[in-house]
């Protein structure tokens, strides 16, 4: 859908966006997740007249009363837009935050992950284009590290990893000092897919793999208490795990079918 979307037909465009539209609040998690994707993918190819109001009356339109099937529709086409098309999203920024927000702060697991995925997109453009991030995302994007699901630990760590390796330097300053405490908080949960992913974040934030320079830098911004729990994480596992074979980031997409 992403590569043929400009090759559709007015009508035929108008048809499809109208079914996936319908489907986007499918009781079937697959249609609608599958729905979702696809409605994302289209968007970027849509005439002006026809995206706009989507946005507005659809994909940006949220309310905690709503059930939680028209939420995660509509937050799973936000996040994968953040991904494939920011461009095409940011042009209603102010909105877009006040939506990443709320399903950040969602009781549904599924419309929190796709928040964390929303936030962690924007947050790789930012960084990408080098434009300023909006301040009152990150702290929310961070603190799902708390959250009660494991499920969502793991989307951070993830998320945190994806945006270390959108470019070859060290993350800003004022993205390291938050991401490190958050990221040795991780490493000291009871689960083992939280911890391993926290620790995987790590390596990349600190650029382990490319030396310890990375590592002298961050530790010279941090706060004592940090910096001794870092210095043994380092010591205790990251140094090793740094010496492996950089894995694959994995998919975080979850409206596509594996």
């Amino acid at each position: 859908m992403f590569q043929a979307g400009d090759k559709l037909s007015p009508s035929i465009r108008r048809t499809v966006t109208g079914t996936l539209l319908q489907l986007l609040t499918s009781v079937e998690d697959v249609t609608r997740s599958c729905a979702a994707g696809c409605l994302a993918s289209l968007m970027c190819h849509l005439p002006e007249e026809e995206q706009a109001p989507i946005m507005t009356d659809t994909l940006l339109q949220d309310d905690a009363a709503l059930d939680w099937t028209v939420r995660h529709g509509r937050s799973s086409s936000l996040a994968v837009m953040m991904d494939q098309s920011p461009q095409t999203v940011l042009i209603y920024q102010e909105k877009v935050v006040k939506t990443i927000l709320s399903y950040m702060a969602a009781d549904s697991v599924g419309v929190v992950a796709n928040g964390v995925r929303a936030a962690g997109y924007l947050i790789r453009h930012s960084v990408i284009t080098n434009i300023h991030l909006p301040s009152e995302i990150l702290s929310p994007f961070l603190r799902c590290m708390n959250n009660s699901s494991n499920d969502v630990k793991i989307l951070v760590s993830q998320m945190i990893s994806l945006i270390a390796r959108c470019q070859p330097t060290l993350l800003k300053p004022e993205l390291l000092k938050p991401i490190i405490p958050t990221l040795i908080n991780g490493t000291m949960e009871k689960n083992s897919m939280v911890r391993s992913c926290s620790e995987s974040a790590l390596v990349d934030v600190l650029q382990l793999r490319k030396g310890p320079k990375g590592q002298a830098e961050i530790l010279s911004l941090i706060d004592a208490g940090a910096k001794e729990s870092l210095l043994e994480i380092i010591s205790k596992s990251l140094t090793k795990l740094a010496t492996q074979q950089e894995d694959k980031l994995a998919t975080l997409d979850d409206t596509q079918l594996n």
